[in-house]
């Protein structure tokens, strides 16, 4: 694109210093007049002329103006800034409009799952006890029988006030109960077998985790027990204390700060980053667990 400023009668200096009146004369933006102009009679404006042919018939430089062959020893220079400013605020109202919906209206998540598998290949047992209700003394010690919970152990195991109990696995994003985050939940429904136990082979996590794509950072969960006793209608909560741990415990054992990681079982989530792109998970042995063991025990404070 070629831009043209106009100049009407612009009042310049002649070769011996007299005033001079152009001419209305057009000037390509940006162009300077200099010895490439000789040929064409146009004369470079800058120092002295003397050396230079006399001026012949003025040149068409454009189909209405020419150059006036009386401006001399002068050097123009006429730049051409162009500017481009909206003309209104339809791009900001736009911006305005996407970010007061963006908050408006939850964004979308990505809820795709990956699904990561225990570290040791036949899976991690979890292990429920239960403190025992057939004792005189209350709080019974613990014991892993539905039996001790108050089943009639085989009569029972048809009967949907045992097919209709489960267990639900609660994970959180940490040990503490006052600032933890749920982050999600995994039932177990009830086996027809005396102990309660199972085998936990996978979990699934979610796949645009940030910590998983953009560190090396593992994960961890920390994981809590219920029991939801369809023949009782109660709730039964479940810690992680050791093993050594053979009934429930008083309060101050319980709140005692060295005793806080009894409070859930840690699990790690391994990047895949650190782990050859695998998947996995295994626990921390602290409280109830061990490489291939975690066992939770009813929460009772005596």
């Amino acid at each position: 694109m070629i831009h043209r400023v106009r100049i009407n009668r612009r009042r310049l200096l002649g070769p011996n210093g007299e005033v001079t009146s152009g001419a209305t004369t057009t000037w390509v933006s940006g162009a300077t007049l200099n010895g490439q102009w000789t040929n064409s009679n146009t004369y470079p404006t800058l120092g002295n002329p003397s050396n230079y042919p006399t001026p012949l018939t003025p040149t068409l430089v454009s189909g209405s103006s020419i150059f006036d062959q009386t401006l001399y020893n002068k050097r123009l220079v006429i730049p051409l800034e162009l500017k481009f400013e909206p003309i209104d605020y339809s791009e900001d109202i736009d911006g305005w409009v996407g970010s007061e919906t963006q908050k408006a209206i939850n964004s979308i998540l990505d809820g795709e799952k990956v699904k990561y598998l225990s570290t040791t290949q036949s899976g991690i047992t979890v292990e429920f006890r239960f403190s025992d209700r057939t004792t005189n003394s209350q709080p019974g010690p613990y014991t892993t029988t539905y039996t001790s919970n108050g089943f009639n152990i085989p009569t029972e195991y048809k009967l949907n006030r045992f097919n209709k109990s489960y267990f639900r696995l609660y994970f959180y994003d940490s040990n503490d109960s006052e600032t933890a985050n749920l982050l999600f939940t995994e039932d177990l429904p009830v086996e027809q077998v005396p102990n309660a136990s199972f085998v936990l082979k996978r979990l699934f996590w979610e796949k645009d985790d940030a910590i998983m794509n953009n560190t090396f950072d593992n994960r961890t969960l920390y994981m809590e027990g219920r029991f939801f006793n369809a023949k009782t209608g109660q709730i039964q909560t479940f810690f992680c204390p050791p093993t050594t741990i053979g009934a429930p415990i008083g309060i101050s054992q319980y709140s005692d700060v060295n005793n806080r990681d009894w409070r859930t079982s840690q699990i790690v989530l391994i990047n895949p980053n650190n782990n050859n792109g695998e998947y996995r998970f295994t626990t921390v042995p602290l409280g109830g667990n061990i490489v291939d063991r975690i066992t939770l025990s009813e929460f009772i404070l005596t």
